[in-house]
């Protein structure tokens, strides 16, 4: 009988079961430095664009990545930067550097929800999940002029 992939497989099983906690904490720890604020979209008809604004702080030491928006109130959602007044481009996702905050409110940047299922009316919020790389995030957009 051979021990050393049965005592290597162990190892590697101890290993997982004891850093998971360790991985699992620094995770929680990022998530708890994110600070999603001032977040707000513009009222729209069903089945037009809305777009969705709000600052982002990263408190953490380390660089978070955004990959998009989630939301059932729209058919696509898409994170586009303005390049001119008539003209946007659609992004794939976007950085939020070590203790920075970008700032989607006054920046060229926003995420547009699009085929609005339902009007957005003054004070209404919406519930939208912003996707990271390793985690999800609820927010509430309130609806504003």
């Amino acid at each position: 009988m051979n021990l050393i992939p049965r005592l290597s497989f162990i190892h590697i099983a101890l290993l997982m079961l004891f850093s998971a906690p360790a991985v699992a904490d620094e995770q929680a720890e990022l998530m708890e430095a994110i600070d999603i604020d001032r977040a707000t979209a513009s009222p729209a008809l069903a089945g037009t664009c809305t777009e969705v604004h709000f600052e982002i702080t990263n408190r953490s030491d380390q660089s978070v990545h955004l990959l998009g928006l989630e939301s059932a109130f729209a058919s696509s959602v898409r994170l586009v930067a303005r390049v001119d007044t008539d003209r946007t481009v659609t992004m794939e996702s976007t950085t939020i550097p070590a203790e920075e905050t970008l700032d989607l409110t006054t920046s060229h940047l926003s995420f547009e929800l699009c085929g609005l299922k339902k009007p957005l009316r003054l004070g209404d919020v919406l519930e939208v999940t912003l996707d990271f790389v390793t985690w999800k995030q609820a927010v509430s957009i309130h609806v504003h002029d």
